[in-house]
């Protein structure tokens, strides 16, 4: 009975130590990313650990960092540096959203025009591009009152 106790105490430890290690190694990676401001760190861990246990986290946190980024030359930059990403859609939506208040804010029939032309069919949320085509077709509308 003594030779199974030691054998427990001793084989137990040492076979929990060794499965605890396996998981250690994705959850390190995870812990040296999660909290970076640089996009780029999570982009790469979520594309390399896609079955991980830390995949939702990392693809939360993606989200999260590009409704936040207000510079659309930078998430250009991400874009054509990860053009096949499963996140391109999201750059491609949040570009057109901050050129859509770029627009806008100009509230001119140009400005508008330009918007619509450029990106419609970019990304894969379209309200922008109708509540641009909405204001343009009320500014026509306006415009119609004024000349009769």
């Amino acid at each position: 009975m003594r030779k199974y106790f030691f054998i427990f105490l001793i084989i137990l430890p040492l076979f929990l130590f060794m499965f605890s290690s396996c998981i250690t190694i994705e959850e390190q990676k995870w812990n040296d990313v999660k909290d970076s401001r640089n996009i780029e760190d999570i982009l790469d861990f979520a594309e390399n650990n896609q079955n991980g246990k830390f995949f939702n986290e990392a693809d939360r946190r993606i989200k999260e960092m590009i409704n936040r980024q207000d510079d659309p030359q930078r998430l250009l930059a991400l874009l054509n540096k990860y053009p096949d990403y499963q996140w391109a859609d999201d750059l491609k939506d949040r570009i057109s959203e901050l050129a859509f208040e770029t627009a806008f804010s100009e509230h001119t029939l140009e400005s508008l025009e330009e918007y619509i032309a450029e990106f419609s069919g970019y990304g894969k949320n379209t309200t922008y591009v109708n509540q641009a085509r909405t204001a343009l077709n009320i500014m026509y509308t306006e415009i119609a009152r004024e000349q009769r």
